[in-house]
């Protein structure tokens, strides 16, 4: 692995530039991502802006579709095709902390990014948007609880825009892979693949409604049972659509035992009818299909009625 001397010096030499200006500004370079990344990364962008090329041994480039679970140190390129919205949650020391999903594609695949509290302000302020080009370096690629490989970027990896727009396919092209709505499906029918589904929530399961998140912190799922007349799936709901569909907290819950915190989840999930949009995916446990939750909303009876009628006198012309 090259040392930062010799990445400077390289840089240095291909682009004609003094290796203490070089230096000076892989200094401004920490000072610009808040020292959250090394000086070996900084240098990296650094010689990325001045058109120099450098690799190393630990830097490995992907097409996403190639990516696997425990790869560190992963470098790409790849355009930003949707954000989630911003969540906010309760750490373990009673600080608020935040999450946004990032989500990914070159046009070999996509994948997902979760930034977590300061790195949440990109999204916040606009410097990264639905469209932009970004360039990730340094990062490490895991399964998440979706059955999926993401990937997390941490305290020493960074993400940030790239002006060269070329570099992977459009918003168009990548939409006609990736960006489909999900087809509306009944229960009976579902497969393994991403669906919106209709239903009613039937019964909780008992459990803990709490684990541990990567950072240390405390958040909520909730596990149910949701049908829709035609059948029934195991439904799983994590952190803030978890706390969005009960109405309560991990840390409420946290304060509480196990059985009080089932009547609490209980009480403020049990009958209600909802749309969601999430995976299906085998559970080889139950050797059933399970449902995971990236969104849902409850449905309005009277609001739900008026769009029925709608509908049908948009069919029959009134």
């Amino acid at each position: 692995m090259a040392t930062l001397e010799e990445i400077v010096s390289e840089i240095s030499r291909q682009s004609d530039t003094a290796a203490e200006n070089v230096n000076s500004l892989i200094e401004d370079k920490l000072i610009e991502f808040s020292n959250m990344i090394t000086k070996e990364a900084a240098a990296h962008l650094v010689a990325r802006d001045l058109d120099a090329k450098i690799e190393t041994a630990q830097t490995s480039k992907f097409q996403i579709k190639n990516l696997v679970s425990g790869v560190r140190n992963v470098n790409l390129v790849a355009r930003v095709f949707k954000t989630s919205p911003i969540t906010e949650f309760q750490k373990k020391n009673g600080e608020k902390g935040r999450v946004v999903n990032v989500f990914l594609s070159d046009g070999s695949g996509y994948t997902r990014l979760p930034l977590w509290n300061d790195q949440v302000k990109i999204i916040e302020d606009g410097s990264v948007k639905v469209g932009d080009v970004v360039q990730v370096y340094g990062g490490m690629s895991k399964d998440n609880v979706y059955g999926e490989v993401e990937i997390s970027i941490g305290k020493f990896g960074s993400i940030r825009k790239v002006d060269d727009d070329s570099l992977v396919p459009g918003m168009e092209d990548i939409g006609q892979g990736f960006i489909q709505e999900n087809p509306q499906t009944k229960i009976s029918g579902l497969v393994p693949g991403n669906f919106d589904v209709r239903g009613t929530i039937v019964q909780v399961f008992k459990g803990n409604f709490i684990f541990e998140s990567d950072g240390g912190d405390k958040a909520m799922f909730i596990s149910c049972l949701l049908d829709d007349g035609t059948g029934d799936i195991r439904t799983v709901f994590f952190r803030g659509l978890a706390e969005q569909l009960s109405g309560t907290t991990a840390a409420d819950l946290d304060a509480l035992d196990l059985a009080s915190r089932h009547d609490v989840v209980k009480k403020g999930v049990l009958g209600k009818e909802i749309m969601i949009s999430g995976k299906v995916k085998n559970n080889s446990f139950f050797n059933t299909l399970e449902m995971v939750a990236d969104s849902v909303e409850d449905i309005n009876p009277i609001e739900e009625s008026k769009r029925l009628v709608e509908e049908l006198e948009a069919k029959i012309g009134v």
